[in-house]
């Protein structure tokens, strides 16, 4: 899995294309672009979909292009594209086999192949981060997913947590339960925001959120020293 982590010559891995062609048309975009765009619409279009009929049916299929994105965007590594699209099969087998008959075994399945999924995808984008040698729009878009998939591999932390531990994580109203209470919880941990509205009440739960603000301070600060020394020495060398 680590060969193809390997910088080239002039310092690019030229194995992961910063632009893909839309086939059958002339349109290019980045790769991570597609990952970002299904990261912010699972989150994002939630509040606006809520009262559709088919709500649960849209969740599913928004975060299915979520999982095909991802492993869209590792597929250049072979190590990393085999490993993820395992994966990503094993979280959505479950998911949609659970929408048929409802077994507990077969979320906790899914979220366990949700977590490894997300964790593992952002680190295959830091590792593609420093490896490169010059700054681009992709390079940015990449680092951004990267902080996404951290909120949302905590999130799947905390879902797992509490289906074995009950009541780990509180708040006044706790009803209905699903994933994006748990993202929340991750991303307004990640931030450091701390509303105060959920909390951690375990002191497993406590460990995770102190460890995921932590690294949410840490991956911001080497993430943009990692871009501005790019810029800096990009701009020497011209």
């Amino acid at each position: 899995m680590t060969g193809d982590m390997v910088a080239h010559g002039n310092g690019r891995n030229t194995d992961m294309p910063d632009r893909i062609t839309i086939p059958f048309t002339q349109i290019q975009m980045g790769r991570f672009l597609f990952l970002l765009l299904f990261l912010l619409l699972v989150f994002f279009t939630r509040p606006f979909l809520l009262s559709l009929p088919g709500f649960v049916l849209l969740m599913d299929l928004l975060f299915s292009a979520l999982l095909i994105s991802g492993v869209f965007a590792s597929r250049n590594r072979p190590g990393w594209f085999r490993f993820l699209a395992s994966l990503a099969f094993l979280t959505l087998l479950s998911l949609w086999t659970n929408e048929l008959a409802a077994l507990s075994f077969l979320r906790t399945l899914g979220l366990i192949g949700g977590a490894l999924f997300m964790g593992l995808l952002a680190v295959m984008l830091v590792a593609h981060l420093f490896a490169q040698r010059e700054i681009s729009f992709d390079l940015i878009t990449g680092s951004i997913c990267g902080y996404l998939l951290a909120g949302q591999f905590w999130a799947f932390l905390y879902a797992l947590l509490e289906t074995f531990s009950p009541g780990a994580i509180g708040s006044v109203d706790a009803a209905g339960k699903d994933l994006f209470y748990y993202s929340y919880f991750s991303y307004v941990t990640l931030t450091t925001l701390g509303y105060g509205d959920i909390s951690p009440v375990s002191p497993t739960a406590q460990s995770l959120a102190t460890l995921e603000a932590i690294f949410g301070q840490l991956y911001v600060a080497i993430i943009v020293a990692r871009l501005v020394g790019l810029q800096v020495s990009q701009s020497m060398e011209r």
